[in-house]
């Protein structure tokens, strides 16, 4: 090979080796910030599972409060619903439908032996609430038959159809006392 043809091709081959070479280790330092950038996505991705974990957690723990707020919240309407009844029978009382209405309504009632210490005008006031309580009129009544100021006789009086009955407090027992003209059940009825 001639001088004149190996001279350029070596300085071709020298020429394209540096430069084979700078474009080696450009390359070496690119795939090294590249390296250094995915170590930090991986960290970065590491850290975005955590996160995600942790509020995984949370929604599973307030996922539990909902249902148990739920939970509480039907237990409250419950509740409600009950207390609203027993708030309408107490808003619209009735007198009772029948001497054995009556008779059912004081077996069930146990103000008589609960309170048996009371005195008998507090009986009455007591056997009174029992029975609103319940929505019956069951009214309180005090008589001073031979005019002295004194109390000679209490009860409660249960209007029912014509007839009005003696309650005694202390005892439930339960007599015919007056006939009356019929009243209505509802004395003062809700509109």
């Amino acid at each position: 090979m001639s001088k004149w043809i190996a001279i350029p091709l070596i300085v071709l081959l020298v020429a394209g080796a540096g430069a084979l070479g700078f474009l080696y280790f450009q390359a070496k330092d690119n795939l090294s910030d590249a390296e250094a950038e995915i170590s930090s996505l991986e960290g970065n991705v590491s850290s975005l599972q955590s996160s995600l974990s942790a509020k995984d957690t949370e929604i599973s723990s307030l996922e539990s409060d909902l249902e148990v707020a739920n939970a509480s919240l039907q237990a409250a309407q419950t509740i409600n619903t009950v207390l609203a009844d027993e708030l309408r029978s107490i808003k619209d009382p009735r007198h009772f439908a029948s001497l054995q209405e009556l008779v059912d309504w004081l077996d069930q009632d146990d103000t008589d032996i609960i309170y048996a210490y009371k005195s008998l005008e507090e009986l009455a006031f007591i056997l009174q609430v029992a029975a609103l309580r319940d929505g019956f009129l069951l009214p309180a009544c005090f008589e001073d038959w031979d005019g002295d100021y004194l109390v000679d006789n209490i009860g409660n009086l249960a209007y029912i159809g014509d007839e009005i009955f003696m309650v005694w407090p202390e005892d439930d027992t339960v007599f015919t006392w007056a006939d009356v003209v019929p009243i209505p059940s509802h004395p003062l009825p809700l509109d």
